[in-house]
């Protein structure tokens, strides 16, 4: 499989830039949700992969499920997109978008690594804790991983924290085995 996260993120790059100039970021990302969505729809992402379809017919597809007027930047996208036959890449284009508006917004994704499911109220009391410690606004992703027996790690970027029974128990066992 081919990887097009580079010409995915130069995209991303782009449209921030547009979003930037006219204050839309939020609109952008809305917006490739929306494509993505569409284009998760395996009958609809065949129909706009095919060949045999006039690129002037998807395009006014996307404008109708869009509700989107042919002279707008977001039809001049959808378009380019077309000639271009990006649209396999356009969830990593909302992936890269999310990741430089979190950046712009001094927001990190924190990946919280438990055991077992937590509540809500548990939730914001790790996040109040760990958005000192990191010094960053975070934005939650809890992640289910029995392989922890208990107690949380949690990964912020390139930095991890690793507060598991599992992490306890491997740094006792190598303790002893040092020994």
């Amino acid at each position: 499989m081919t990887d097009f996260s580079t010409t995915a993120k130069s995209y991303a790059e782009a449209l921030f830039v547009i979003a930037q100039k006219d204050n839309s970021l939020e609109d952008w990302v809305s917006f490739l949700e929306d494509i993505s969505l569409l284009m998760s729809n395996d009958c609809f992402f065949r129909f706009i992969d095919h060949p045999g379809f006039e690129k002037s017919i998807k395009l006014d597809l996307f404008l109708e499920l869009l509700s989107l007027e042919k002279t707008t930047k977001k039809s001049a996208f959808i378009k380019l997109l077309l000639e271009s036959k990006r649209f396999v890449i356009v969830s990593q284009i909302l992936f890269f978008l999310k990741e430089l508006k979190d950046k712009h917004e001094g927001v990190a994704l924190a990946k919280i690594f438990t055991a077992f499911q937590v509540s809500d109220e548990q939730v914001n009391n790790m996040i109040s804790i760990f958005e000192s410690k990191f010094n960053l606004k975070l934005r939650p992703q809890i992640l289910i991983d029995k392989s922890l027996i208990g107690g949380v790690k949690v990964v912020v970027g390139d930095r991890i924290l690793d507060a598991s029974i599992k992490n306890k128990i491997d740094e006792l066992k190598n303790t002893l085995l040092a020994m």
